[in-house]
């Protein structure tokens, strides 16, 4: 079982065992998401969970989740999918006001616990962002599977993020049309679009301050092996399994 108090010992020992998604919104000057505001439709209403196969929904119990990872299917992001299944990693929805005030503003957060087992939050703010921008956040994630991080897995996380928002886009008219400020995360994953396509995207990583304590290398990424995988798509490296079965007590995180 997870337990909350060991996440927030590992953020006081410096962010061991964790990868961090800044919140984009404390560098560019982005609005906060108005509070009380409908979900928004594009493809974006939350397919409900009867519709999604078994191996996602031992991933997450969210409908909004659920549809977001199966909006990876066919993708260029889909090996990320297949990485989260088979490793039996849960993604949810947190307060990340509740582990930290280091981390509350942060997008997403990846943790392996002591025993093993990999959770990705996905700030709570988010909750109504698309479907296809909640995938492409989720993508970038799923990078983060080991204890592990650097500057060159972050690159490589924001590049799969932002290349798998651009093929969604293409695929989803709808997406195209969102205006700005009337979500966070669609506005990063602009931003984040923008900066790849302007071959910017890596100075904007490594001048990221919230990266300024990591190394420049982990396992998987290192600045050789990242030139050649930003190609995409970006596959995570390898790991060992969890030392937990998806029969275990659902953790703390997981009450309502």
């Amino acid at each position: 079982m997870i337990r909350e108090h060991e996440l927030k010992r590992d953020l006081k020992r410096g962010f061991t065992g964790i990868a961090l998604t800044l919140a984009l919104a404390l560098t560019l000057g982005l609005g906060p998401e108005a509070e009380g505001r409908a979900p928004l439709s594009s493809s974006a209403a939350a397919e409900p969970s009867s519709a999604v196969n078994l191996p996602l929904a031992q991933v997450s119990r969210d409908a909004a989740i659920l549809t977001a990872l199966s909006r990876l299917r066919g993708t260029g992001a889909e090996p990320a999918l297949s990485a989260i299944v088979n490793r039996h990693g849960r993604v949810i929805f947190k307060d990340l006001r509740e582990i930290s005030k280091q981390v509350k503003d942060f997008d997403a957060l990846s943790w392996i616990s002591p025993s093993g087992q990999w959770m990705i939050f996905i700030n709570v703010k988010h909750q109504s962002a698309p479907p296809e921008a909640l995938a492409a956040l989720i993508a970038h994630e799923s990078l983060h599977c080991d204890p592990h991080n650097s500057i060159e897995e972050e690159i490589a996380g924001w590049t799969q993020e932002a290349m798998t928002w651009s093929e969604l886009k293409q695929r989803h008219a709808a997406l195209r049309q969102i205006a700005p400020g009337v979500s966070p995360l669609v506005d990063r994953l602009n931003r984040l679009s923008a900066e790849r396509e302007g071959g910017t995207l890596e100075t904007l990583v490594r001048n990221n301050k919230g990266y300024r304590n990591l190394g420049a290398s982990s396992p998987g990424f290192t600045p050789q092996a990242a030139s050649q995988e930003r190609r995409y798509p970006l596959t995570p490296p390898p790991a060992p399994r969890p030392a937990f079965e998806m029969n275990d007590p659902p953790a703390t995180f997981w009450d309502s």
